[in-house]
């Protein structure tokens, strides 16, 4: 068994632990797996505290136009009577993406605890921009590449230990 620290530049990510036979391409395929998974969650997380603040989409057609502009080109959402939380409360999204009616305050509790809770798991900042595409993915350690195709034993060697008191020396065997 080997354990990977796992660094997007110099930012530590997370630990990774696999065995030295696996392959290279299996080992970049799952962290890169791990990896797009947490900025997953982090955008959800973003998305449900805008769900909380300004309720449900716009449809497409309606999302960035002003009031007057859909009033002029008589557009209506379909689903803002349907979707619409009891209690709900408005708040006008600035962005124009959103329908503005919230959800009431208990709810919002419920989304803003899931989206803490689901953020703790995940833990680190990033922008969706940093999504690594695994078919461009590789894996570096001591400033050497990792090859795809190979074991990540051609790479990463076995290390024994041997321990002993102090000043008496042993060989490993």
């Amino acid at each position: 068994m080997v354990v990977l620290h796992v660094k997007r530049g110099d930012e530590s990510q997370f630990l990774y632990e696999t065995e030295v036979e696996k392959s290279v391409d299996e080992v970049v395929e799952d962290i890169t797996a791990i990896f797009n998974g947490r900025l997953k969650v982090e955008r959800i997380c973003y998305e449900m505290e805008e769900l909380q603040k300004h309720g449900t989409f716009l449809p497409l057609e309606m999302q960035g136009l002003t009031d007057e502009q859909i009033k002029e080109l008589k557009l209506e959402d379909p689903w803002e009577k349907r979707c619409a939380p009891q209690g709900a409360v408005f708040e006008k999204d600035e962005m124009g993406r959103r329908c503005g009616l919230a959800p009431p305050p208990h709810l919002q509790e419920v989304l803003k605890k899931a989206a803490e809770t689901a953020k703790e798991f995940v833990s680190k900042k990033h922008a969706s921009k940093e999504v690594i595409d695994p078919s461009r993915a590789c894996l570096w350690a001591c400033g050497k590449k990792f090859l795809a195709g190979n074991q990540l034993s051609d790479h990463l060697g076995k290390c024994f230990l041997k321990i002993d008191r102090r000043h008496e020396c042993s060989t490993l065997e």
